[in-house]
């Protein structure tokens, strides 16, 4: 009986085309414009939120003595519930 053995190289090579193949045929296709996901809430933040959970972050921020001011407190605030939002 003859066995057929291919070498190491052999069977790496082999599997790596495979895989290219297998990753350019993903990556040719167009995304439709079915499969993109809308967000379902709302962008806009309401200016009482943003402030809310600003004056939290200032008042942790005082607490622990970190470096800051209002405008990154705001901004951090603007992140957080961004970030909330996108989670639901």
């Amino acid at each position: 009986m003859k066995q057929n053995k291919k070498s190491l190289s052999q069977k790496i090579a082999g599997a790596t085309s495979r895989l290219s193949k297998k990753v350019s045929a993903r990556t040719k296709k167009p995304l439709s414009e079915k499969k993109i996901k809308k967000p379902a809430v709302s962008m806009e933040l309401s200016h009482d939120s943003i402030a809310l959970r600003a004056y939290y972050i200032s008042e942790r921020r005082r607490e622990l003595c970190w470096y800051g001011d209002e405008q990154t407190d705001w901004i951090e605030a603007e992140k957080q519930l961004l970030a909330e939002a996108f989670e639901k």
